[in-house]
């Protein structure tokens, strides 16, 4: 994309040697966008945060906390953030930073944490951002979620305002289901150093669509009921901005929560794929950009992620 303030700054295309038209038909997906060198995470995530202070007005000298809320890791040590931090030299000076990450939910995890630190009156502004290069990691033996991902960062910048009501979580982990998304190698239990031909797939992701699909449709839906019924809202009163998962997925999880078509913002995943934790705050830019979403409204941020959480 050419245009200023674009969260992907870049367009590279990639192969996947499948038939022409086979994700469209399949995932749904008809676009998205891979990063390539010299583009890795921490050039998505800089270019998604200058964006975002443009946006906001400000520059580093405002800003109190960095999270990072990513998936995806530049390397084990330090954290994301240090690393992101590192690009901006001086001008973050002495700016404390730390990761947060719950996979696809890590923003919203994040978003979360940032209440909680202003309602304390620790910070006056944070900067939360998500970068994510899932395309990296997928396993293609696995078409049905190496086809739905796609690359991409979103920065958001928050501001601590006089407490008041308005705002309400609900998370819940049922980590007897925490086998139906995974990546089993990279980590202490099988080390990078573990690796071989043989053993690839395990250090790629593993996702039992069917059975995540059906975890959500029995939990998701409770969940959110006892979520609208303390805050006093009806479904229809709510604007909706989903994790984009996969088309199909979104279809049939707002006929389950009943939420009306033109509150639940859904549209945009065939252009971009699942970005992971990038993707909630990515579809709500573009909802505020369009003017689908305005100021003072209701909205709600939903969606699911590995842990099943």
């Amino acid at each position: 994309s050419t245009q200023p303030n674009t969260l992907f700054p870049y367009t590279t295309l990639f192969r996947s040697n499948l038939p022409k038209g086979w994700t469209r038909k399949h995932s749904g997906v008809i676009h998205r966008h891979e990063c390539r060198f010299p583009e890795s995470l921490g050039s998505m995530a800089e270019q998604a945060i200058v964006a975002a202070l443009q946006d906001a007005r400000m520059d580093w000298e405002g800003i109190d906390l960095l999270i990072d809320a990513s998936t995806c890791r530049e390397q084990p040590i330090p954290c994301n953030a240090a690393l992101v931090k590192a690009r901006f030299g001086s001008a973050a000076d002495r700016i404390p930073c730390f990761d947060v990450g719950s996979t696809c939910l890590s923003f919203v995890v994040a978003l979360h944490l940032a209440n909680s630190l202003f309602s304390d009156e620790c910070y006056r502004r944070i900067l939360i951002v998500s970068s994510e290069a899932a395309l990296a990691g997928v396993n293609w033996a696995e078409q049905e979620s190496a086809t739905i991902f796609g690359d991409g960062a979103a920065a958001v910048v928050l501001e601590r305002c006089e407490p008041g009501p308005g705002f309400y979580f609900a998370h819940e982990t049922h980590a007897a289901h925490a086998a139906l998304c995974e990546v089993k190698g990279g980590g202490h239990g099988l080390p990078p150093y573990a690796y071989h031909v043989g053993n690839d797939a395990d250090f790629r992701f593993h996702m039992d669509g069917p059975g995540v699909f059906r975890v959500a449709r029995d939990l998701l839906p409770p969940m959110i009921g006892r979520l609208l019924a303390e805050a006093g809202m009806a479904a229809d009163s709510v604007q909706v901005v989903p994790h984009p998962a996969s088309p199909a997925s979104l279809r049939l999880m707002r006929r389950l929560l009943g939420f009306p078509p033109e509150h639940y913002h859904q549209s945009s995943i065939a252009r971009h794929g699942n970005l992971i934790a990038a993707g909630i705050p990515y579809v709500l830019d573009l909802c505020r950009r369009s003017g689908a979403i305005h100021s003072g409204d209701a909205v709600l941020l939903m969606g699911t992620s590995a842990g099943y959480s």
